[in-house]
């Protein structure tokens, strides 16, 4: 095996170890701020997160088979070669290596859908906040038909002459 080949074997290995990294990293930091992901989302909207997950997993699962076949490869017999001239561009390693990359690929195109649909739902809820807040309050008028602030006084008035008797 020359050079040129061995250097492709440890980029290949390279690219798929920093892939493995990238998807566990995403993950730990999804399971680990799930209590601040989820409850700030609709409903409708959770899905998207845990489609994301689970090909986060399948990019990892994908990449150690990646690896594990190109470890296989060179273990086997160096010297063989396929009809491409290198062993690394065995139909194994290259259906392991796609896969990992496309699981990858739409898992963060779900978590990005995921977190945009999430701060719209935010935003939608902080206008309708808004709303709310800047309505003046409305008193209601107590069956006898008097308003609140009398009541309020004939209450206040009640409890004094309950405290002197």
């Amino acid at each position: 095996m020359d050079e040129r080949e061995k250097k492709t074997f440890d980029f290949a290995g390279d690219v798929t170890k920093q892939i493995i990294t990238l998807s566990i990293g995403i993950l730990t930091l999804c399971i680990a701020f799930t209590d601040k992901l989820l409850p700030s989302s609709a409903s409708s909207n959770v899905w998207l997160m845990f489609v994301a997950l689970f090909l986060f997993t399948v990019s990892i699962l994908c990449g150690i088979l990646t690896l594990l076949k190109l470890t296989g490869n060179l273990a086997k017999n160096p010297t063989m070669k396929n009809k491409d001239g290198s062993p690394i561009y065995d139909c194994g390693t290259r259906l392991f290596s796609i896969c990992q990359l496309s699981a990858f690929s739409l898992a963060i195109i779900f978590s990005m859908s995921f977190i945009g649909c999430s701060l719209c739902n935010k935003q939608q809820t902080n206008v309708e906040n808004e709303k709310v807040k800047s309505r003046p309050p409305q008193l209601k008028n107590n069956s006898s038909g008097k308003d609140n602030k009398t009541k309020f006084i004939n209450d206040k008035s009640n409890i004094l002459n309950d405290n002197k008797q």
